[in-house]
């Protein structure tokens, strides 16, 4: 899944008066992730391709705890590339960046990647990390808060590579 949509209802939620130190009720407004419905949603790739010139990308991977590699030798290779269909950017900032709110189509191409080009393999401990930060459509994305920033019509330097054998 890369994009949800969370039950959204009223109720009650417990929590502590830290005056008192004890337990109240208040209504609020709950978005409960735990009750979501898939609007968008993509086959786990086996690996994510990097273009060698993401050097920033791949240094908030690493901070994040995700392992990533680098291809030792050029490779033709069939991958799915991410094409923006549709783009805006917010005006207003949101934790200090504009946002970027995007659509993407993925289409199938056969790439030549050269030495060097990044990997990140999904078989690791912090695989679910990766797909929240590559996804562009994804919420926490890196291209969501334009930290990989696009257009219309761009291809995205992050790539999905879906066959079982390893690169």
């Amino acid at each position: 899944m890369v994009t949800s949509k969370r039950l959204v209802q009223e109720k009650p939620v417990t929590m502590i008066d830290v005056e008192t130190n004890n337990l109240i009720e208040l209504n609020g407004v709950v978005r409960d992730a735990w009750f979501s419905s898939p609007k968008l949603t993509r086959q786990r790739p086996t690996a994510y391709l990097l273009a060698a010139n993401q050097q920033n990308l791949v240094e908030k991977l690493r901070t994040l705890g995700v392992v990533v590699d680098s291809l030792a030798e050029t490779k033709k290779l069939e991958v799915q590339a991410y094409k923006v269909i549709s783009y805006y950017q917010n005006s207003e900032k949101y934790e200090g960046v504009r946002r970027q709110e995007l659509s993407t189509a993925l289409q199938i191409t056969e790439q030549e990647f050269a030495a060097g080009t990044y990997v990140v393999y999904l078989n690791q401990e912090k695989a679910n990390m990766a797909i929240e930060v590559l996804e562009p459509e994804a919420p926490n994305s890196f291209v969501s808060f334009d930290v990989l920033h696009t257009e219309k019509d761009a291809i995205l330097p992050i790539y999905r590579y879906l066959k079982i054998n390893g690169l």
